[in-house]
């Protein structure tokens, strides 16, 4: 275990942090789920767009990257707290002298962060420093990387900046709307990977909240019907990321309304989100994402025919006709 003390910036440190550019990238997602890749064609200060992650690139080289499900038996035992993602990194040795990991302090304090570096021994790597928006650390060799703490600071009360995240169904008569709430920490592409099956609804998230309080949503107008009304929020790092509230609306009613505001308040009747939400987009906005889906079956479907026996597509293709995955003109085409 590195003991060095973890110090918040110092003023002139922050002035020179600061006057090194910082490269937005957006690494290629793996569609076998294998995490992101990016290959760096020089050194400098990289932030990946989907995870919030800073590399201090040396040199040119591949970053493989992926976020891990944490071993909670493992922070029991070393009386620890998950503060953020666990990320399994990957390169070239030399490739990164220097980790940013985005945690979600409101207000950081110096003693209160830790790294985790997950190898055969496991240590805790104090950070060289602490920014509003990332814990700093030298990169001895890569393994899993994850924001700590101890169990004694869990009992302190303290503010989580966070992200409402909104996802759309719709259910025969009802347009269901699914309120998430979540640590700013958690990379969204793993919440729509959650919900792939729904519409994301891009809405300003940005709030602030206490960890495992209760939390009460409300709309306006009250015809809405809200389940459950009130709930705890925890500070989740997956895998699974549940919505806290479900609003459902009635097609009908929907239909003569222009907008329903939805409002989160905390025990003291406090507003810490709210959002104002056109009602006549959202079917619109459902029936794109459907377009989207049948247009990437539509795009697999050569290779699926080309894969599959003739006997199994001689069955298959009456059942495609059926579900209208094709045509009957497709159909007769295909059987040729």
């Amino acid at each position: 275990v590195d003991h060095r003390r973890s110090p918040l910036l110092p003023e002139e440190n922050e002035t020179r942090n600061q006057n090194q550019t910082c490269f937005d990238f957006t690494p290629e997602v793996s569609p076998e789920k294998d995490g992101v890749l990016y290959r760096f064609s020089g050194s400098g200060l990289f932030e990946c767009s989907l995870t919030g992650l800073k590399f201090h690139i040396t040199q040119e080289g591949e970053v493989n990257y992926k976020t891990l499900i944490w071993d909670t038996t493992l922070l029991e035992s070393r009386e620890l707290q998950a503060r953020g993602p666990l990320f399994n990194i990957e390169s070239s040795p030399g490739t990164i002298s220097q980790l940013h990991l985005p945690h979600c302090e409101h207000q950081p304090l110096s003693e209160s962060l830790s790294v985790l570096h997950i190898t055969g021994d496991s240590s805790l790597i104090k950070p060289e420093k602490i920014t509003e928006t990332h814990v700093v650390v030298n990169v001895p060799h890569l393994s899993d990387f994850g924001i700590v703490s101890t169990f004694f600071q869990r009992l302190i009360e303290r503010k989580i900046k966070g992200q409402a995240l909104l996802f759309l169904d719709n259910n025969n008569n009802f347009l269901s709307i699914h309120v998430i709430l979540l640590p700013s920490n958690v990379p969204l592409q793993e919440v729509k990977e959650f919900h792939k099956d729904s519409t994301f609804i891009k809405v300003p998230a940005y709030c602030v909240f206490y960890k495992d309080q209760t939390y009460s949503c409300h709309s306006h107008p009250g015809w809405v019907d809200i389940q459950p009304l009130r709930s705890e929020v925890p500070e989740n790092y997956g895998p699974n990321y549940h919505a806290l509230y479900c609003l459902r609306l009635p097609l009908k009613r929907q239909r003569r309304t222009k907008k329903v505001t939805i409002t989160i308040k905390d025990q003291q009747d406090q507003v810490i989100w709210q959002h104002k939400l056109p009602l006549p987009g959202l079917e619109k906005q459902q029936q794109k994402s459907i377009l989207s889906n049948t247009e990437r079956l539509q795009r697999i479907r050569p290779a699926f025919i080309d894969r599959v026996s003739g006997p199994t597509l001689d069955n298959l293709l009456p059942k495609l006709c059926q579900c209208t995955v094709i045509t009957p003109n497709e159909e007769e085409k295909i059987g040729e």
